[in-house]
């Protein structure tokens, strides 16, 4: 089974998904508008809210996709993807295409992932497992810069003003609903926490550590250093030797052997372009 990304099924390495394409009982979101900028972010939402530190080790047993969450198909709420209970990822877009209604002002530049929460209102870590080669493969696909909102050792809770005062266009990476709306926790720590452990890089948004990075290693690079990684600081960065110009490299996990090409290079290239 595939995900649908500009009207073609992707396969997803390492990860167990289910689109419309495959079963009918998946329900497609119903409110989409075609995409008119650069997808740059992926928004990471919990289904209820909740805001769970640790994901919970037990067991679950597969979902049947039409018990997926329903009240997308009533309200103007949508998003692209839920990662059920047992790690299954049920596709609900083509994000290449179309943007969902998840975050607001983000919405245009963003991918938005739910986690349908388990009993006792926790992700899983069957979830936590399968959302990190799943956004390895989105950050791939898109060109997205692999970082989170870090701080203090710890995911960051906090707002992020950019978000709000920009509609997101000065960040690039993984952020959680709560640190684009005053009035959300999700997705708790647990799945950035995941990522950070995975390689992804830590940054204090709010503090604006990712646009100083990012405009030294753009300088180093000679392309305009204004700290937001787009379409040039990519290509750069792949003529580099990084695969699909994106810094971490992640290896092979969920985002296809077109990026495994120069992977050595381009931890060399990354330690010396990172700021203490």
């Amino acid at each position: 089974m595939a995900v649908v990304l500009g009207g073609r099924r992707v396969e997803v390495p390492g990860v167990r998904t289910v689109s419309w394409l495959d079963d009918a009982r998946v329900p497609r979101t119903p409110h989409v508008t075609p995409r008119r900028a650069r997808v740059q972010l992926v928004v990471l939402h919990t289904t209820e809210g909740g805001a769970p530190a640790a994901a919970d080790p037990g067991g679950y047993v597969p979902r049947d996709p039409s018990a997926l969450p329903r009240y997308a198909a009533t309200s103007a709420v949508s998003w692209d993807a839920t990662v059920l209970p047992d790690g299954t990822v049920a596709w609900q877009n083509d994000p290449a295409t179309g943007f969902t209604w998840h975050a607001n002002q983000l919405n245009d530049r963003s991918v938005g992932i739910e986690l349908q929460e388990g009993p006792a209102g926790h992700v899983t870590q069957a979830q936590v497992d399968a959302l990190v080669p799943l956004v390895d493969f989105l950050t791939g696909y898109f060109g997205i810069q692999r970082q989170v909102p870090y701080v203090g050792g710890r995911p960051d809770p906090r707002l992020v003003p950019r978000l709000l005062a920009d509609g997101g266009a000065t960040v690039v990476g993984v952020v959680g609903h709560r640190n684009a709306n005053p009035d959300k926790a999700d997705p708790g720590d647990a799945p950035l926490a995941a990522l950070r452990a995975a390689g992804y890089e830590g940054f204090d948004l709010v503090a604006g550590e990712d646009l100083a990075a990012w405009a030294a290693r753009q300088r180093a690079l000679g392309v305009p250093a204004d700290g937001v990684p787009g379409p040039a600081t990519a290509a750069a960065l792949a003529r580099r030797g990084h695969p699909g110009g994106v810094l971490v490299a992640r290896g092979g996990a969920g985002v296809g052997a077109w990026l495994l090409v120069g992977a050595a290079a381009a931890g060399l290239a990354y330690a010396a372009w990172r700021l203490a």
